[in-house]
């Protein structure tokens, strides 16, 4: 990634979030949400169709036992945001009695509510195109808007975008 557009993304996604600018970059992203089945902790198996609530919410796609994604969920944590906690699903890449082990050993205080689904095969992290971890995806209506991937270097930015990604709009 080059320099002016990593300095420019946290300008980007926030002029995307609060007002609805979609620059060419951002563009690119926004597609339809894509099929694909994830496993729930009691081994129900859910489609992306029913996983959909009404109005924007986050994907977070993490690999138990990666550190930056546990940096990331550490900081939704201490981020006490109910709204942010009851919009945000996470796909958890492993097999469902891994990932359900994973939030048993997990502190998950701050995080109640949160929903954590197995994405045994990869087929979610293949239909979101995930390219790092974790991955922060933002849907609404049905539409995917926006991504952020990889170590993320300003943890305040991830915070304002999904504070603001979760407000109530006109």
């Amino acid at each position: 990634m080059n320099y002016a557009w990593k300095t420019s993304l946290p300008i980007l996604m926030t002029l995307t979030v609060l007002f609805g600018v979609v620059v060419p970059e951002a563009r690119a992203q926004q597609r339809l949400l894509p099929d694909f089945e994830v496993v729930a902790l009691d081994g129900t198996t859910i489609s992306s169709a029913e996983l959909a609530p009404v109005g924007p919410w986050f994907v977070i796609y993490v690999i138990p036992g990666c550190r930056t994604c546990e940096t990331l969920l550490d900081a939704v944590a201490r981020w006490n945001d109910p709204g942010v906690v009851a919009a945000t699903l996470v796909i958890a890449g492993d097999a469902r009695e891994v990932v359900e082990a994973w939030v048993n050993e997990r502190s998950m205080v701050g995080l109640e509510g949160l929903r954590v689904v197995a994405d045994p095969g990869g087929s979610a992290r293949r239909a979101l195109q995930v390219n790092g971890l974790p991955t922060v995806v933002g849907i609404d209506r049905g539409t995917v808007r926006w991504a952020l991937a990889g170590v993320l270097d300003d943890p305040k930015m991830v915070e304002n975008v999904m504070r603001q990604w979760v407000m109530p709009r006109p």
